[in-house]
């Protein structure tokens, strides 16, 4: 008989793959995998009925869906003339409660049109904004009990966060 019980020391592995395609991950021994929010729980692509359609998919998994990815979209700016925080908190904070009702644990902040510099903005104004935002997102995602989780992007993505340092000291000044 075969089975596909995981070996006792073999470590728990994720992927980033829509859930759909949850049983030919987890055959392939995945048990965790990582869900986009533009898909699953985004308020600006799916309404509420929509979105209880996707839980039900998600919570029918084999594997866990721990994190997701694709967090904020580019049109809701995160520094620059057009950065609007109320419109950002608001996305966050649907987002944030309906990760919560999906039992995900972990949202990455890639977004790398979402956090890119202006041409001519000043870079200065652009990390104070980027600092205050990711505070008060931080504090949305605690309150669910979600780790934001900082990603460095390459400058193909983005020209803010570029590298492992550069993310490092926002996200301690971020606290």
């Amino acid at each position: 008989t075969t089975t596909n019980a995981q070996p006792k020391n073999m470590p728990s592995i994720g992927i980033i793959v829509e859930a759909e395609k949850d049983s030919i991950v987890y055959a392939s021994g995945y048990r965790y995998v990582e869900e986009s929010i533009n898909r699953s729980f985004s308020p600006i692509t799916l309404n509420w009925s929509q979105f209880q359609q996707r839980l039900a998919v998600l919570k029918k998994t084999k594997t866990t869906v721990y994190a997701c990815n694709l967090f904020v979209p580019g049109k809701l700016k995160l520094v620059g003339p057009d950065h609007n925080q109320h419109a950002v908190l608001d996305y966050v904070d649907t987002v944030m409660r309906r990760c919560k009702l999906a039992g995900i644990k972990v949202v990455v902040l890639g977004s790398g049109e979402a956090r890119r510099v202006p041409p001519g903005f000043d870079s200065a104004t652009a990390r104070r904004q980027f600092i205050e935002v990711a505070r008060k997102m931080a504090l949305l995602a605690e309150q669910q009990g979600i780790l934001i989780a900082m990603e460095n992007l390459n400058r193909s993505e983005t020209n803010f966060g570029n590298s492992v340092l550069d993310v490092l000291a926002l996200a301690k000044e971020i606290n």
